[in-house]
């Protein structure tokens, strides 16, 4: 009888012990939402080096204070610190640069004495290289130096085939100044001169590209043996459509 009332209670026991330990545990929550948003949209959003999705969206992460890198191409890549909660869902919103590269000194000689590898006339601005009007790749270039009026052009002088850049000018010399572009329209030019001492042009290419561009050098006499050359640099902006420098 004994033996009966001893292990009647142990079970009594246990079922209290049981019940103590389930009521006293509560679930840990170590994750919280954000929603991410960025200027423009489609950025990739990377944790720890995994791809979580692209902006915009909302995503499930550990909580505490984490790094958020958005990358998006033409753009410069952006890295945030936000604090991520699992009572309230956060919000972000990133605005992302663009990316710009700066192009020279590089050289071009006038097509009148003709256009070689050695002697290129043309220029790929986005590539920051020169082309030989005559060559293979000729309509991969933006503009080209010409011996008439001793201009830079566009590309698009030389046949429908070609491509087409416009030319604004700017206020001033210094294509380091960050100013910005005015958008382009009916009022841009086809050309502009060699004019070392002028201002840089605004130019916006055939792939709705801006850049920032100045003629730096110039030489030569304009004859067959010694023909006429400008050295030039541009900022080039990857971003289609971004007006900002």
């Amino acid at each position: 009888m004994k033996n009966k009332l001893f292990i009647a209670a142990l079970i009594l026991l246990g079922m209290v012990f049981v019940a103590c330990s389930e009521d006293s545990t509560e679930p840990v929550v170590n994750e919280g939402e954000i929603a991410l948003f960025t200027t423009p949209a489609g950025a990739d959003i990377t944790i720890d080096g995994i791809v979580k999705g692209v902006t915009p969206d909302t995503i499930t992460t550990d909580v505490g204070v984490i790094d958020i890198l958005f990358s998006l191409e033409n753009y410069v890549d952006t890295t945030v610190s936000v604090s991520v909660s699992a009572d309230n869902m956060g919000i972000l919103s990133v605005t992302l640069q663009p990316e710009r590269v700066k192009y020279g000194l590089i050289k071009v000689w006038e097509t009148g004495n003709n256009s070689t590898v050695d002697q290129p006339s043309g220029i790929d601005l986005s590539a920051g290289s020169t082309i030989a009007i005559s060559g293979a790749d000729s309509l991969m270039a933006d503009m080209y130096y010409t011996g008439f009026n001793f201009t830079i052009r566009s590309a698009s002088y030389l046949g429908g085939n070609y491509r087409i850049t416009a030319f604004k000018e700017g206020a001033a010399s210094n294509i380091d100044d960050e100013v910005d572009s005015p958008t382009h329209d009916a009022s841009w030019a086809d050309s502009m001169p060699d004019d070392i001492n002028g201002n840089y042009y605004f130019l916006y290419d055939a792939d709705g590209n801006y850049s920032k561009f100045r003629v730096v050098n110039t030489g030569g006499t304009a004859t067959w043996n010694d023909p006429k050359w400008v050295e030039v640099e541009w900022i080039y902006v990857k971003a289609s459509g971004v007006t900002s420098f």
